[in-house]
């Protein structure tokens, strides 16, 4: 898994809810896992390689920062919700975790 210095990620996510956290996908596997990296404040800011899934990313808020916010794609590479809203602060993004933005 190695080697993704190189490559151009399929999806990078950051989150609402877990700051200084950042998710890079290079491959999907057919049991709905993406492979990749991570790097957050639990890794020393190193980059982790390994697997993660959507609903790990959903349960974090994980929105695409590789996209523009009018773009036509979705928030993950195999379809799924669409950022449909722009929270301005993090605050507000946590108030408004309650209301099933996140809870998908």
């Amino acid at each position: 898994m190695m080697g993704y210095d190189n490559e151009e990620p399929l999806a990078v996510w950051e989150a609402f809810l877990l700051p200084n956290w950042r998710w890079e996908a290079y491959e999907k596997t057919e049991e709905n896992l993406y492979l990749g990296r991570v790097r957050s404040p639990n890794t020393y800011g190193r980059w982790e390689y390994g697997s993660f899934s959507r609903e790990q990313l959903e349960t974090a808020g994980a929105y695409r920062v590789d996209i523009s916010v009018d773009s036509d794609k979705k928030l993950f590479p195999d379809g799924g919700y669409k950022l449909t809203r722009v929270v301005e602060t993090e605050f507000e993004a946590f108030q408004e975790s309650g209301d099933g933005l996140f809870g998908r």
